[in-house]
């Protein structure tokens, strides 16, 4: 999936991204995991996920993924 410059990029996105999560998981898919931040979290959230032309869910995923030191998504 291509983005365009001003379009923000959906981790998870790309074939790579795919490859990774069946050799990695299988069938098993992902989970919805509904949070409540507090202002002064959410608008860092929102900042860097502008900052890094990604959705607010990818930055979250991203955080996440770097919290638990596993392999960022391509």
């Amino acid at each position: 999936m291509s983005t365009r410059a001003n379009e923000r990029k959906r981790l998870g996105r790309s074939s790579e991204a795919h490859q990774m999560r069946q050799a990695l998981f299988g069938t098993d898919s992902g989970h919805r995991v509904g949070v409540y931040l507090w202002p002064d979290a959410h608008e860092l959230l929102v900042a860097d996920a502008s900052t890094n032309g990604l959705t607010v869910s990818g930055m979250a995923h991203r955080i996440i993924r770097q919290h638990y030191q596993l392999p960022p998504i391509p």
